[in-house]
């Protein structure tokens, strides 16, 4: 048995990411110190089509896993999906303590309780500015502002070296819920030795908005407003949802929620104390007795997943609620990179049905949750780091953000990519080595490795289609799918000459079944790749 190389000493302080980096979401990132390691959040991201029948994946943990027995912690900075949506999957694996807010540990407890092997998922509180210790690692959970209550930067220190894990943030100078990002909580903190920063929004000028902004913008639609309102939006922006709330209540309008994840949020939400202020919201069998003129819909499904409620409206799909001619939807959420075509595809639909489309290029319906340019700078010129690595982000939105701290004197500004174990020393970031890493995708409640035979079948069925052959005696039976019409004279006389092949092949065959069977099926494919340019997943069945 080979020793472990990856040990990290009590002089190192280790980087490794082995999420968020090229990528949005699947944020999960490792610090290593005196033979130790904790873990910065467990998110999902976006398929994007990669793989055929896979909406999401979720970080490949096989590195850490191997060394569960030294994780000391998974420490979360909010309960943003892509921050928390890989626990219930990972932390069977892993069955190390977690650390939240409590608004985050309800909202993990919540989704957890729904997997069998997370039933005695351990979470513990994470204060916020009282330090708690973790093996060697002492880490402080200091508030910022963000589009979701209760976000944390995390002030990792050891004694190798301290670093400012941002999480996800912004300059809201006047958040709806929650704390203002702070020059009194960053500006004397002492050395830090890097900032471990959400590069989201770096590649934009300026500022970020303030969520105090959308709620007038709300009062002036909504007044306007003759039919059905529909808002969408993520669905853990609480603000948001008690801004929609406060304008629908000044036109005398019911708030109804549509959605699973809405509706979990909220609960979530009024569990830890927050929309207090609001009503009951309705459900969509209550709104169904209620006039259109008089609703609100907040709908899941920003982003255009399949499954999700707008998209099923969109299609006249839903058993509950319709959306037409007179009726506007607002779309209050910004598009992650990737979910354009999908989520163009549900607003033509939409407008097909004589719905109306408001997006926050109309009006300031969204505000972003992360730091544009400008903020960063100022952030960095509290923090004082010797070496920013760029996360959260694709490439390009890294690259950016390393630009910018090297512009306001950043000794290093690096771009990390996933799998990549970084040594943070006082002379930089070097590069140690580069381990397993990846992804794996969730089908259901399992995860699948990108080589499993589900996934690799699938994605070439997809490209070339299936014969299925049954020889019975003398006899063949072919269905092809995804090569042929039934209906076209053409296909037909080449299924028919292909089906004559073989028989043909039956007939002088001397050997054993099973050569027959492989003889069937290589000719089989070779026909259809001549005929018509696929190679298909051939599968032959030999009958009694």
């Amino acid at each position: 048995m080979t020793a472990d190389t990856h040990i990290p000493q009590k002089d190192d302080l280790w980087f490794l990411p082995l999420g968020g980096c090229g990528v949005f979401g699947a944020n999960l990132n490792l610090y290593g110190h005196d033979g130790w390691w904790i873990m910065a959040d467990a998110g999902t991201a976006f398929n994007e089509d990669r793989h055929l029948g896979i909406d999401m994946m979720v970080p490949d943990i096989d590195f850490i896993e191997a060394r569960k027995d030294k994780l000391a912690a998974i420490v979360i900075t909010h309960a943003h999906e892509d921050h928390i949506g890989a626990l219930p999957y990972i932390w069977p694996r892993l069955r190390c303590p977690i650390f939240a807010t409590p608004f985050a540990a309800e909202v993990i407890r919540r989704k957890c309780s729904e997997f069998d092997d997370c039933k005695d998922i351990v979470i513990k509180p994470l204060p916020t500015q009282s330090p708690i210790t973790i093996q060697g690692f002492k880490v402080t959970a200091i508030p910022v502002a963000h589009s979701i209550v209760e976000p944390r930067a995390l002030h990792i220190e050891t004694s190798a070296g301290n670093v400012m894990h941002t999480g996800d943030w912004n300059m809201d100078p006047d958040p709806v819920i929650g704390h203002q990002t702070s020059k009194d909580n960053f500006g004397n903190l002492g050395k830090i030795r890097a900032v471990i920063g959400d590069s989201t929004n770096a590649p934009i000028a300026g500022r970020s908005g303030t969520e105090s902004a959308v709620e007038p913008a709300l009062d002036e639609i909504f007044a306007g407003a003759k039919g059905k309102i529909a808002l969408t939006m993520f669905s853990s922006n609480i603000g948001r949802i008690e801004a929609i709330a406060k304008a629908a209540k000044k036109v005398n309008r019911h708030v109804c929620l549509i959605g699973m994840s809405l509706s979990n949020m909220v609960k979530s939400a009024r569990a830890c104390g927050y929309l207090n202020d609001c009503p009951a919201f309705l459900n969509a069998h209550e709104a169904k007795e209620i006039a259109g003129k008089k609703l609100v819909y907040i709908i899941a499904g920003s982003q255009g997943e399949a499954r999700a409620s707008l998209t099923r409206i969109s299609k006249g799909e839903h058993h509950l609620v319709t959306l037409g001619q007179g009726d506007l939807v607002c779309y209050s959420a910004r598009s992650i990179p990737g979910n354009e075509k999908k989520i163009n595809e549900v607003m033509n639909s939409l407008t097909s049905r004589g719905v109306e489309i408001l997006t926050s290029d109309e009006a300031p319906i969204h505000v972003s949750g992360h730091c544009y340019a400008d903020d960063i700078k100022e952030f960095l010129s509290w923090v004082k780091p010797e070496i920013l690595m760029a996360v959260h982000g694709e490439l390009i939105h890294q690259e950016a953000h390393a630009q910018l701290a090297l512009d306001v004197g950043v000794k290093h500004g690096m771009v990390p990519h996933n799998g990549q174990l970084w040594a943070l020393r006082n002379d930089g970031a070097h590069l140690l080595d580069e381990v397993e890493h990846g992804y794996q995708y969730i089908e259901d409640a399992r995860l699948l490795y990108p080589d499993h035979a589900a996934i690799t079948e699938r994605k070439k069925l997809g490209f070339n289609g299936a014969l299925f052959i049954t020889v019975q005696n003398r006899d063949v039976l072919i269905t092809a799918l995804g090569l042929v019409d039934d209906e076209d004279e053409d296909d037909g006389l080449m299924m028919k000459d292909l089906r004559n092949n073989l028989k043909d092949m039956i007939g002088v065959h001397k050997g054993n079944e099973s050569q027959l069977a492989e003889k069937l099926r290589t000719s089989a494919r070779r026909y259809i790749d001549k005929e018509i340019g696929y190679k298909p997943i051939t599968i032959i069945h030999m009958a009694d």
